[in-house]
């Protein structure tokens, strides 16, 4: 049940940024540029509630020699939402944020691909949107499918 109300909450926050804004953003952290500068706490607390709704399935389901994956990825997704993205590229919080976010995608993908590996078979997707359109221009959203990708992976695996 809490799997559910995490994909709730996540899918909701998209939503509403999406439509709010008209267009989907470079990445789900790029989300927080669209906040009114106060609202940024929004994108904290929406993380916050997903990790914490999802921590006791995802470690449950998780096999005993890859718990500490899902500790490493829950713990980064953690940081991702305390340290939001800013624009400057040589400001702490943004080196924070984006080794928080590599953390917690790498995390992720290894615990699926020991645990789950079939699991994976959802980046053919993204890898061949990722061809097709990298082939003529830049995909300006590739970022924020691949995040997707990680967050359907993991709600699947805690949901299973």
């Amino acid at each position: 049940m809490n799997i559910i109300i995490a994909i709730v909450i996540l899918t909701a926050y998209i939503v509403t940024v999406c439509i709010v804004n008209k267009q989907i953003p470079s990445s789900l952290s790029a989300s927080v540029f669209f906040l009114p500068a106060k609202g940024v706490c929004i994108w904290s607390v929406v993380i916050a509630a997903v990790v914490f709704l999802m921590v006791p399935t995802y470690i449950e389901k998780t096999s005993d020699t890859v718990k500490f994956l899902a500790f490493l990825a829950c713990a980064g997704l953690l940081f991702v939402g305390g340290a939001p993205l800013v624009r400057d590229r040589g400001d702490m919080a943004y080196k924070v944020h984006l080794g928080a976010a590599v953390l917690c995608a790498v995390s992720s993908q290894v615990l699926l691909a020991i645990d789950n590996g079939w699991l994976l078979l959802s980046w053919v997707p993204w890898i061949c949107a990722f061809v097709w359109i990298t082939k003529e221009d830049r995909w300006r959203t590739g970022v924020f499918w691949a995040e997707m990708t990680c967050f359907a992976d993991t709600f699947i695996f805690c949901s299973i």
